[in-house]
């Protein structure tokens, strides 16, 4: 780093004593951001019977722009297993409809379908990202994919995406919801 000029350390100071005075007002004003706050201390002990009203359903939600999927046992309130579509190549997911298929006991196993959208959507809410410059956008092409994966009971697996492979290109808000022999 280079040498400060006058100029920038006079309005370094003059930023610094502003803050001060700013603090000093919002203190009298608010006395209580002056004192330490002591810990709080929540009681979490009814949450295990929230969990226990829901009833033994498995819970399976996109992470949106976490770029996966998620099942959480509800009964329970734990994770039981996730997938990030990261780590399969796709450099821009945004997971967004999820179409499980019907199983005799989902925390044993079952397969679901996931659509992801991509492209340009990943900077909807203008989040500051070098995404384009890196070249993301281009590496998946506009990001709509159609995952088919497998959960065994313990994790989740890619199977394959079935855009890429029948050759369906999928638009932004377009689900398939495939016939459980149609994949097999």
């Amino acid at each position: 780093m280079g040498r400060m000029t006058r100029r920038e350390a006079l309005k370094l100071s003059a930023a610094g004593v502003a803050g001060a005075g700013i603090y000093k007002g919002a203190e009298e004003l608010l006395p209580s951001i002056s004192r330490a706050q002591a810990p709080v201390s929540i009681d979490a002990g009814k949450l295990d019977e929230v969990h226990k009203s829901l009833g033994k359903w498995v819970l399976l939600s996109p992470q949106k722009l976490g770029g996966g999927t998620h099942a959480v046992d509800l009964s329970t309130g734990r994770g039981l297993a996730w997938i990030s579509y990261w780590n399969y190549g796709d450099t821009c997911p945004i997971s967004h409809h999820l179409a499980a298929y019907p199983s005799d006991d989902p925390y044993k196993g079952f397969e679901f379908i996931n659509s992801t959208q991509g492209g340009e959507n990943v900077l909807i809410y203008g989040i500051p990202t070098r995404i384009k410059q890196m070249g993301l956008l281009e590496k998946t092409g506009e990001g709509n994919h159609l995952y088919r994966v497998r959960y065994d009971g313990k994790q989740m697996e890619l199977i394959e995406d079935v855009a890429e492979s029948t050759g369906i290109g999928l638009g932004v808000h377009t689900m398939i919801y495939p016939d459980a022999t149609g994949f097999s």
